[in-house]
Formats: structure tokens, sequence, C-alpha cells
């Protein structure tokens, strides 16, 4: 291993050994399947549409960014392209009035429009 990755580990530790417990296990389980994910990862076996609901793991991210494995709607995709452009749902309707939060009609969900964002296909999952 070279010095350069074993000091980031070492100051990753530190780091972690610092905040609450919860949260730095968490955090080093998202690093670990995050590197699976990019160098061990396969592609979904599933045909994947414009307008397609289906799991993305969004990982640990910072502040109110939405977390974790959750339904999203695939805004756009390309056959050949490594990325999709996501809108992440909730579980439950929020039915709170925002302009950026539309609930939707026929399922117990709302779009978080604030939430857009680029990821790799190689977190979208069929559940």
């Amino acid at each position: 291993m070279s010095n350069e990755i074993h000091n980031n580990i070492e100051e990753t530790k530190i780091l972690l050994n610092s905040i609450n417990s919860a949260d730095a296990i968490q955090f080093s389980e998202w690093t670990k399947e995050k590197v699976n994910l990019r160098y061990n990862g396969t592609l979904p076996k599933f045909p994947i549409y414009n307008n397609f609901i289906c799991w993305c793991n969004l990982g640990i991210n910072i502040g109110s960014e939405q977390n974790k494995l959750r339904p999203v709607l695939i805004l756009k995709t390309s056959k050949n392209s490594p990325i999709r452009t996501i809108l992440p749902l909730t579980t439950k309707r929020l039915q709170d009035n925002f302009w950026f939060h539309i609930d939707l009609e026929n399922v117990d969900a709302t779009v978080l429009v604030e939430q857009l964002k680029v990821v790799s296909k190689l977190g979208i999952c069929f559940l």
C-alpha cells in the first residue's frame, strides 16, 4: 500500500473516531460499498427508461442531501451513457405545498425536485 493511501486511511480513522459512533459506522460501511461498486460493480440487468421509477443507492451524503437506498424517478437516461439524471422520491407523501415537492397521484410518494442529481448506473437496482 502506498504511503499516501496509508496516510489518507489514518487521517480518516482519526476523523471517524471523533464523531458519533453510529455515523462513523454508517460512513465507513458506505465507503467500503462505494469502493466495491466502483471497482467490482455490475451494470443493471434490466432496461432503464426515462420516467422509470426504480431504486438507487445514494450513499451517505452531506447535510440534507438524500441518503441510502431510495426510490428514484429516472429523469434522463441514455443506453450508452454511464450516468443517469434522477429525482429522489420519499416513501410517504409530504403534502407540504412547496412547489419543488410534487406529490404523486397513484403512489404514496413525493418527488424531491430540489434534490436533482446525476448518478452512476452502477448504483441503480431493482427490488
